[in-house]
Formats: structure tokens, sequence, C-alpha cells
């Protein structure tokens, strides 16, 4: 049945459930208290979503930056896809940059320089930090998306850097604080924390975006830079500065 939008209202309905999801997961997110905080009955939400799963697959689209809402109603999940599945193929849609492929098959060394890969890292943290939070806090309840998240994403994300890292350090043009697979891992923390997890940190200090941004690149830039021999001459002994 084809029923007419109020974009205000649907628009609230996502964005507290979006909230609740984040904060409860899915399991323990109750669409009575997603609609109390949109400001509606909790029957009316069935007007807009047929189900908390076609509710939840709209949050997932808000939090990987979509805010077109559909505009046939009520809105269905997909039909074919289970709740686990979907929420996986709504983050890996996000990861497809040739840069982002290329690390995880392991490919990425000698292409891309390690600057340019911890700048795509963090610009796609920042970019898609509410999915990835999304994920995160749904993959405690799923173990299959845990194990989707956990090793077939960030494992294999990490050790992919961590080929970059070893190549770069070989170059001559990185060195590694400690085996490879660490300092990529410590480079993936970094970036985390400051493109994505920062923002919910109850001390952010509100500081502005682009500096951080430059403060962290440049933090892991010269973290992983050569030792430069020094230049200056020696002092002779018992000689004032």
């Amino acid at each position: 049945m084809v029923r007419k939008l109020s974009p205000e209202r649907f628009d609230r309905m996502i964005e507290a459930g979006l909230a609740h999801f984040l904060r409860k997961g899915y399991r323990r997110t109750r669409i009575d208290e997603v609609a109390a905080d949109a400001g509606v009955s909790a029957g009316s939400i069935y007007n807009y979503c047929t189900s908390k799963e076609a509710l939840f697959d709209l949050c997932l689209d808000r939090a990987f930056g979509c805010s077109e809402l559909p505009t046939v109603l009520p809105h269905d999940a997909h039909p074919t896809t289970n709740v686990i599945d979907q929420a996986w193929e709504r983050f890996l849609s996000s990861t497809r940059s040739e840069v982002m492929v290329a690390v995880h098959e392991g490919r990425a060394a000698g292409s891309y320089t390690l600057v340019e890969i911890v700048e795509v890292l963090y610009d796609w943290l920042d970019a898609n930090g509410k999915g990835i939070r999304l994920i995160e806090r749904c993959a405690s309840e799923w173990p299959e998306l845990a194990s989707y998240f956990y090793v077939s994403f960030r494992r294999r994300g990490v050790l992919g850097l961590a080929k970059v890292v070893e190549a770069e350090t070989e170059a001559g043009r990185a060195i590694a604080a400690g085996p490879p697979e660490i300092t990529a891992r410590i480079i993936v923390e970094i970036c985390s924390y400051f493109a994505m997890h920062r923002r919910k940190d109850p001390d952010d200090m509100h500081y502005d975006d682009h500096v951080v941004r430059a403060s962290a690149l440049e933090f892991i830039r010269l973290a992983l830079r050569p030792s430069v021999p020094s230049t200056r001459t020696a002092r002779p002994e018992g000689a004032h500065p």
C-alpha cells in the first residue's frame, strides 16, 4: 500500500532509531522507545516501517551517509537477506575504493605510499564513522558479524597494511615501531580514535576536525620517519655552548 510520506516525522524516526541501535545494539532496541524519542506513537512507526528489521535497514543507510528517504511505505527489509548479511553488505559497500581493496588484497606495497594509504584510511573512517560504530556495536551481539568485521575485514586490513610498512622499512622510507603487524595496528588505532571514536568521548574538547586530521596524520608520518643522522658538529670537550 502506498502511503503519503511525512518527511519530518520519518526523519525523526530514523534518527531516533539510529541513536538507539548505536547505544543499545539491535536486540535491546525497542520500537516503543524509539517512537517515544521521535515524538510519535509506537503504532505509527509501522506505517513507515514493517518491522524493527526494516527500521534497522534505514538506520544502516543513514549511518553510512544516505539521507534519502524511501517514497513507498511502509518500508520493508530486503526479503532475501537476513539482518546480519544486510549489515555486512552495507558495510562492504563503503570499502570499495581502489586503495582499500589493494590493502586488503595485500597488493598495495609498491603501488601506494604508506602516507597515501593512511590518509585514505583516516578519511574513510571519518566519512563512515557512525556506520562503522553501528557494525561494531551489533557485532557484540552477533558472532557471525563479529567474525566478518574483526577477522575477515580488520585483521586482513592490518596484515595488508603491515606489508606496506615492511616494504617501506626495507626501502629506507619508514621505520617500524616493532614488528610490522604491531606498527600497522597502532596506525589503525590512532586513525580510528581521532577520525571516529573521539566524537563520542565525553572529553572530546571539540577540536576542529581539520586540525585533528592534520595533527594525527603528521604524528604518524613523523613517528614512522627514518632517523636522520645529526649534521651538527660535535662540540669539543670543555667548550661552552
